[in-house]
């Protein structure tokens, strides 16, 4: 069997299909492309941290993570488009894979505290190709895993002198990726690197695997289902599962076939296409495979591959791949956690890109989640909002949080999540200045005026402070919580800028800015207090004047604060509060770990959040490697973090878990996200003023971030740092002009002198105090295309 070349369109076209879509301002991408080969990807760039070596082992020391550690059978690589998710093992095979088909509420009895819905979700898998290679010698007892562009999974192993390789992905059609195909496509090239021709047999192998949530799960409310309940559940929960077998064009795929064999002579290599198809009936499957047999499989890849390399451009750090990658990775966990329906609307998710089975949606993983989409797939995060609109406030209060604040309404259940869908209007709005999408639905404003005439009527004291029960499923801790007020003042601030400049509203503008700000001042005066080191915010304040002792790791807002726009990253009170977290001043803290342990009525394992509170809490160039590499010890083989690595009481930091009962941490991916490229990498984008902020503070001498994608605009950006001189560089790729801010900020106890800028001219020039140093601020405009390169000298 040969392979044929098969013509690729240029990059122009490509993005003209995307910006059709994505509502962006970034100019296209006008670099050639060379035709692409399904055999092509034995060449594509590798992942340097994340797979597995031949012999099982990581690529990468750094990971506290090993392939034969306790829980080596819940290592997986996760696959999505978001209309079909699955899970792969190491060796290839999808252990699961599901579909959505909307979302519901869930029976208040269920419900002990916290705000959730309920996915109904279809399983299939798991599912195999099974490949025999005849008088093939010993097969490799171990599988290679490569992460294509640290994208995709490659599944290498060989059988004498056969090499099999599997790619397993979801295809994206970048015409209306909101409604991709419910497949999985599975490309297997087979090379012979003997000298005598060979025959190899391939079959696919299935089986059911729908389980029932496992008993006592905290993240399962369906854990105590009947029998007949189970056993109900399980036949609704079976997709219809069908599998195609494509031709050597990867065209004209037919369902249902037991297998093919293969002839492939010496040093060759030749080529099966196959789909596994999920859908809600025949109806859909037929519809799905001709959507398939429209393009050349080649084509589905390459489109697939080209929409998450515009996502995130290319970032490197020298000096630490780890990092650089970790942005694809993560990212890519908080977006495979997102499902959507047959007709595109958003449904909630997993806590991780994990397919799991329990079909609970917990809000406010989703919301982190969504909320780094703002950054990398704007798109998904906009079409988001109406969801958390519907479904972030449930009709009543529930939990034993109710005797805290009697009579409380169900705004107050948890504040964070109540205005959680029109936090993400604000920072989709912030990362786009996409007016189109609010102008479109009017119900957005009603649906604010609504929630914020509720959250203004919860209040009760003399600050302009709100009460909430809870803020995820854990209560809020203190009659004001600190972070679920960021929350509100976020969703204010946010939303009055939508009022004015989308809907034209004025009046409610300079309403809610007001609040916003009132929101603002009242958290600097009763939420701060003094600490060890100085002023610091604590996690929650009493009416009295008594503050919440300690971080119970999952109060991300205030982890946010800098990437909200609240206060800087080097803000004292910010710094003194989450350093504090990971010392013994934190009762929850554990120093054999250097953990935090949840609680809640009940103490729980470590939760990875309290890592990336502990990243915002560092305040110089040790500090921050050092709690990026603490990260990356607890990052898995294939790029993701796990909720609660470590139960309660362990000591042994060495070993950390896979899986426990929560899965992988899309929260905590997303939340470490916006920190370290808000805080670190020190680049903030407002689309709708024009304006990018870029104040590199790195621990590194030099990065690099070309065609870097924040929501809807574009900018190549570098830091280097020498000896003699600290150099940074901008460029323009969107289609309007900004204005850019830049700092430089030295190393400790040096000073900058001698500022000089090419490219364009300095507007203005001045110094601040950034990180305890004295650092130099350029102001310039840049107009499509146009960039600066600014250098001061150590002096």
């Amino acid at each position: 069997m040969t392979i044929p070349t098969i013509s690729r369109r240029t990059f122009i076209q490509a993005l003209a299909a995307i910006a059709a879509t994505s509502r962006g301002d970034a100019s296209p991408d006008t670099r050639h492309a060379k035709p692409f080969r399904v055999k092509d990807i034995l060449h594509l760039p590798r992942s340097i941290n994340f797979g597995l070596a031949a012999d099982g082992a990581p690529l990468t020391t750094g990971s506290l993570y090993r392939d034969l550690t306790q829980d080596a059978s819940e290592l997986s690589f996760d696959v999505s488009n978001n209309q079909i998710a699955a899970s792969l093992t190491a060796r290839g095979e999808v252990h699961r894979a599901c579909i959505c088909c909307g979302v519901e509420a869930l029976p208040l009895e269920q419900i002990k505290g916290g705000v959730y819905s309920r996915k109904l979700l279809l399983y299939g898998g798991p599912w195999s190709m099974q490949a025999h290679v005849e008088s093939g010698g010993i097969s490799s007892s171990h599988v290679k895993v490569a992460l294509l562009e640290n994208l995709l999974p490659l599944f290498t192993s060989r059988q004498g002198d056969v090499s099999i390789h599997q790619l397993v992905f979801a295809p994206v059609d970048r015409s209306d990726s909101a409604r991709s195909p419910r497949a999985l496509l599975n490309l297997t090239l087979l090379t012979n690197d003997g000298t005598i021709t060979r025959q190899v047999s391939l079959a696919p192998i299935s089986a059911s695997l729908i389980n029932t949530p496992r008993s006592g799960d905290p993240h399962s409310i369906d854990s105590s289902l009947s029998q007949n309940e189970q056993a109900t559940g399980e036949k609704k929960s079976r997709a219809l599962a069908r599998c195609a077998l494509f031709d050597h064009l990867g065209h004209s795929g037919q369902f249902d076939f037991d297998g093919v064999s293969l002839t492939i002579a010496p040093h060759a290599s030749t080529v099966l296409a196959t789909a596994w198809i999920l859908g809600e009936d025949e109806q859909e499957t037929d519809a799905t495979l001709a959507r398939l047999n429209a393009l050349s499989l080649a084509r589905w890849l390459e489109d697939t591959l080209d929409v998450r390399r515009i996502g995130y451009g290319t970032l490197s750090i020298p000096r630490d791949s780890f990092v650089a990658e970790s942005v694809i990775r993560f990212a890519e966990l908080s977006r495979q956690s997102a499902l959507r329906s047959r007709d595109g609307r958003f449904c909630g998710g997993f806590l991780g890109s994990d397919v799991g089975i329990t079909q609970v949606n917990w809000a406010r993983d989703a919301y982190y989640s969504m909320l780094a989409m703002s950054l990398f797939d704007p798109a998904l995060c906009a079409d988001s909002i109406p969801y958390f609109l519907k479904w972030g406030c449930p009709t009543e209060t529930t939990g034993p949080a109710r005797s805290r604040f009697p009579g409380a309404g169900s705004i107050s259940q948890s504040l964070s999540n109540s205005v959680s869908g029109l936090s993400l209007a604000g920072a989709y709005y912030r990362s786009t200045g996409d007016r189109s999408f609010f102008i479109a639905r009017p119900e957005i404003l009603e649906q604010a005026r609504r929630i914020f005439d509720e959250v203004l009527a919860s209040r009760r004291g003399t600050p302009m402070l709100f009460p909430s029960l809870y803020f995820s499923d854990g209560e809020a801790r203190g009659e004001y919580h600190t972070g679920s007020n960021v929350a509100a003042w976020f969703a204010f601030m946010g939303m009055a800028q939508v009022a004015a400049e989308a809907y034209g509203d004025d009046t409610l503008a300079h309403e809610w800015s007001s609040v916003a700000q009132s929101i603002h001042d009242a958290i600097s005066t009763y939420c701060v207090g003094k600490g060890p080191d100085g002023d610091r915010f604590f996690e929650g304040v009493n009416k009295d004047g008594s503050f919440v002792q300690g971080h119970d790791g999952e109060e991300s807002e205030t982890t946010l604060l800098p990437f909200y726009g609240f206060c800087k990253a080097d803000d004292p009170r910010l710094l003194h509060h989450a350093s504090l977290a990971m010392t013994k001043e934190n009762p929850l803290y554990s120093p054999e770990l250097d953990a935090i342990w949840w609680y809640n009525a009940n103490w729980s394992s470590a939760t990875f959040p309290g890592w990336t509170t502990a990243l915002a809490g560092a305040a110089d160039e040790p500090q921050i490697l050092h709690r990026l590499n603490r990260i990356r010890s607890l990052t898995d083989l294939d790029g993701s973090p796990w909720w609660w690595p470590y139960t309660y009481g362990s000591k042994d930091p060495s070993m950390p878990l896979r899986g426990d009962v929560a899965r992988k941490c899309g929260w905590g991916a997303a939340v470490y996200l916006c920190c370290l490229i808000n805080n670190f990498i020190g680049v903030s984008v407002d689309a709708r003023s024009r304006s990018i902020h870029f104040a590199p503070f790195i621990p590194w001498d030099s990065f690099s971030w070309n065609r870097a994608r924040i929501g809807a605009t574009s900018f190549d950006l570098e830091l280097t740092k020498t000896p003699g001189e600290i150099s940074a560089f901008v460029r323009n790729r969107n289609c309007h002009r900004y204005a850019a801010t830049i700092v430089l900020t030295p190393g400790k106890g040096i000073s900058l002198k001698d500022l000089q800028a090419s490219g364009v001219s300095i507007k203005a020039l001045s110094t601040l105090e950034c990180w305890g140093r004295t650092s130099l601020q350029v102001e310039v405009d840049l107009a499509p295309g146009e960039h600066v390169h600014v250098r001061a000298k150590i002096g």
